[in-house]
């Protein structure tokens, strides 16, 4: 299955009387009343925004306006020492580009970094199928905001050894990716795949999906990049979205200051920069 062409989906949205004109519009009443009946319809929102295409001023717009988001939220999590907040900084940062007018959405799924064989690292998983007694919520969390195949601001301040610590830099900004084909490795955390192999005799492979993952994963494929010394390679499970706006959300404080507050301090930085 292929996606949905800006057209089809355009006459699927307007058919609930859904407004598709400003980013964001998945918070209308319209949009959550279908949601409501059918919880994965935020998958058309990010269907909707990779069949946009953009003129050159908003793609420029675009690049300034995320790269500087980006950069804001990243330093605020390195200053506050906060680590492991993909979710909760994902976000934040997708609701602050949507005040901004940047088309974007948020993706949970899976991540497997790929060190150089000089440094003897084994690659590092971030596996969103996990064990039931693990309280993880997903493997990881970013932004895909066009032209950016992916925005990550939370990868290079994780909980790694100093030895692992060293390969990460800036948070992680690139429009170019090429395709993956994501593993059974790539999904099924260690004592999941136990689990797993007691109940049916036999470790888990992409079969064992459900129908309709496999389908999500077909519509959005996992991707590879390159970051520094590293390849790093993500793997779409699920379209997500902030149960609230900047105004609601509690769900992060940095260094004092909730969504709403840190995007008024990102407004400020820019009004002095000016």
């Amino acid at each position: 299955m292929t996606k949905l062409s800006r057209t089809q989906i355009e006459r699927a949205l307007s058919k609930h009387g859904i407004d598709y004109s400003a980013p964001g519009f998945y918070d209308t009443p319209a949009f959550k009343a279908v949601e409501k009946e059918h919880p994965t319809f935020v998958m058309s929102y990010a269907e909707y925004v990779d069949s946009l295409t953009f003129p050159d001023d908003y793609l420029a717009r675009a690049r300034k306006s995320a790269t500087e988001a980006a950069e804001f939220m990243h330093l605020a999590l390195v200053k506050d020492g906060r680590r492991g907040a993909c979710i909760d900084a994902s976000g934040t940062l997708q609701r602050i580009l949507e005040r901004e007018g940047i088309w974007n959405y948020f993706v949970v799924g899976g991540l497997r970094v790929e060190f150089p064989a000089s440094s003897r690292i084994p690659d590092i998983h971030f596996w969103p199928l996990v064990h039931p007694d693990n309280p993880a919520q997903t493997g990881h969390a970013w932004l895909r905001v066009p032209p950016f195949a992916v925005i990550d601001i939370t990868l290079p301040i994780q909980e790694y050894s100093a030895k692992v610590a060293a390969y990460f830099g800036n948070y992680v900004i690139t429009e170019e990716s090429v395709p993956y084909e994501a593993e059974a490795g790539d999904l099924f955390e260690n004592e999941l795949v136990e689990l797993l192999i007691k109940k049916n005799g036999h470790h888990p492979t992409l079969r064992n999906l459900p129908p309709s993952q496999i389908e999500f994963m077909t519509i959005f494929p996992a991707f590879e990049i390159q970051y520094r010394q590293l390849r790093l390679k993500y793997i779409p499970m699920r379209i997500s979205a902030m149960d609230a706006g900047l105004e609601g959300m509690k769900n992060l404080c940095l260094s004092g200051k909730y969504p709403l507050e840190l995007y008024k301090e990102f407004q400020k930085g820019k009004k002095t920069a000016i």
